[in-house]
């Protein structure tokens, strides 16, 4: 595998949250593109029932840049699965992104524990047991070598911060410029596209 970035996936996966991950990493250029990693090489049904084939099983996976966890509504199952927990435990990248309830996968395997987290409030509560700092509502948290956001549209700012990191923000600003604003842009008040204050 000569990608730098793997995306851990797994039944259940949010095909929104996978997609802008993929979608905005692709456009940062790099020679080898994301690769999409499972417990198997067996595809796998996605949240919203996409069929998806994973790239490379996590038994064949070096020491990565960076490991991306989207969330999805079959988060909390996979973070009870050993071969997964153990591949995490291992720490198989040299930073570790999630969004939404992929946390869950980083809380099972202890790597939640001293960290700011952010998260949806529906999901406060179930984070606070694997030991967090602070768990901030929606946005997006930075650690030394953990990237947290908030689910659905927040895997895109994951997305964009981790670009920053791997190529510089140059690269990330430039990629932001070609999405242009967008419905984050709207929803967090930000960008051209938001209503004025007032």
């Amino acid at each position: 595998m000569d990608s730098q970035v793997g995306i851990l996936i797994y039944s259940g996966v949010s095909e929104l949250e996978l997609g802008l991950l993929l979608g905005i990493l692709k456009l940062a250029g790099d020679s080898a593109p994301p690769t999409t990693l499972a417990r198997s090489r067996a595809s796998i049904q996605g949240q919203a029932g996409m069929v998806i084939t994973p790239h490379a099983p996590l038994t064949s996976t070096t020491k990565l840049r960076a490991l991306l966890i989207p969330g999805g509504s079959g988060a909390a199952k996979a973070a009870r699965d050993l071969l997964i927990r153990d591949y995490l435990r291992r720490e198989p990248a040299e930073l570790l992104g999630v969004s939404g309830s992929g946390a869950l996968l980083a809380g099972e395997a202890g790597l939640l524990t001293g960290q700011r987290v952010a998260a949806s409030p529906s999901l406060e509560p179930q984070l606070w047991i694997h030991g967090p700092s602070e768990v901030v509502v929606a946005g997006l948290c930075r650690n030394p070598r953990l990237l947290s956001a908030s689910a659905g549209l927040g895997a895109g700012e994951l997305a964009l911060a981790l670009v920053a990191d791997l190529y510089g923000e140059e690269r990330a600003g430039s990629i932001r410029e070609r999405l242009g604003p967008g419905p984050a842009d709207a929803l967090s008040g930000a960008g051209p596209t938001a209503p004025p204050a007032g």
